[in-house]
C-alpha cells in the first residue's frame, strides 16, 4: 500500500468517525467496508487540485498540486524541522539557522 493510499484511508476513516455516519445522498448508514474505490477520471481531477503547503504560515506562497503534496513537504525549505548545513560544518533545523547564524563564527 502506497503512502498516498494510506494517507487517503486514514483521511477517510477520520471523516467517517467525525462527520459522517451516514451518506449524504441516501442517508444510508456507511462504513470502510461499503465504500467504493473511485472512478479514476476523479482521482486525476483530486491530483490536480491546488492546495496550500502545510508550511504557508512559514512563508511558502505558491500552491502544490493534492498528488504532489506529501512529496513537497518532505522536501519544503519552509519546513522548521528541515535540517541544512551552516558553513562552520553544524547541522541545523531551519527554524534555528537566524539565531544560530547571529552566533557563528563563520558569520562573526
Amino acid at each position: 500500500m502506497s503512502s498516498r493510499s494510506i494517507l487517503n484511508l486514514f483521511l477517510i476513516k477520520h471523516l467517517l468517525h467525525v462527520y459522517l455516519e451516514s451518506c449524504p445522498v441516501d442517508r444510508s448508514k456507511t462504513s470502510i467496508q461499503n465504500l467504493h474505490k473511485p472512478f479514476k477520471s476523479f482521482m486525476n481531477l483530486l491530483e490536480e487540485l491546488k492546495i496550500n503547503c502545510d508550511y504557508h504560515e512559514n512563508g511558502w506562497k505558491e500552491y502544490v498540486n493534492l498528488g504532489q503534496l506529501l512529496d513537497h513537504i518532505n522536501n519544503c525549505r519552509f519546513d522548521p524541522k528541515l535540517r541544512v548545513l551552516c558553513d562552520c560544518g553544524l547541522i541545523i533545523e531551519t527554524n534555528d539557522l537566524i539565531d544560530h547564524q547571529n552566533n557563528c563564527n563563520k558569520y562573526l
